[in-house]
């Protein structure tokens, strides 16, 4: 496979054959399109959402046994947009798996188009893992701190009637093993 990036209107992602990247955007970035400048000033608190995934891909590697991707390192490129690094785990997306026939060993369910049957049996795997794996393992998580390191990050749509410092006035310690900020 071969390097591949994409930006969404507040992310962007690089996937290389081993790694995931996810950065924040840069102002510059938001003002060379048009609405530019709503768009960058609707999502605050950009460097602290980095590192709270990075936190939070620590947190679930140490305490629970839910398989996620390894986390590789976090911090702030020469830009000013930050980033977070983790292993790519290969595989399909399950709004992919019906896109055509998955069964392994040349015998397909059906002779080309849509596959139903495989669609099926990916969503009752992923319902499964969601049941007898992740949900009780979120369950068992407890602390007596509220937030990840006692910091509790707003949700996107609340920025106006959160008031905290945030952006380059608001920095969070960074205690992650391979962190560079």
């Amino acid at each position: 496979m071969a390097t591949e990036s994409y930006t969404t209107i507040h992310s962007g992602y690089k996937l290389t054959p081993y790694t995931f990247e996810k950065r924040s955007r840069t102002a510059a970035e938001y003002h060379a399109q048009r609405h530019g400048d709503v768009w960058f000033n609707t999502r605050p608190w950009k460097t602290e959402r980095i590192i709270n995934e990075a936190k939070a891909l620590e947190l679930l590697a140490k305490r629970t046994r839910i398989p996620i991707p390894q986390f590789i390192r976090c911090g702030q490129n020469d830009d000013g947009s930050m980033f977070l690094t983790m292993s790519r785990v290969d595989g399909i997306d399950l709004s992919e798996v019906g896109k055509e026939c998955q069964k392994p060993g040349g015998v397909k369910y059906n002779d080309g188009g849509e596959c139903n049957k495989c669609m099926n049996i990916a969503k009752a795997n992923a319902s499964h893992f969601i049941q007898t794996i992740l949900l009780p393992e979120l369950a068992k998580l407890r602390s007596n701190k509220t937030g990840l390191d006692g910091f509790v990050l707003p949700p996107a749509w609340m920025p106006e009637y959160d008031t905290r410092l945030h952006h380059s006035c608001f920095v969070i310690p960074c205690t992650l093993q391979y962190c560079t900020i």
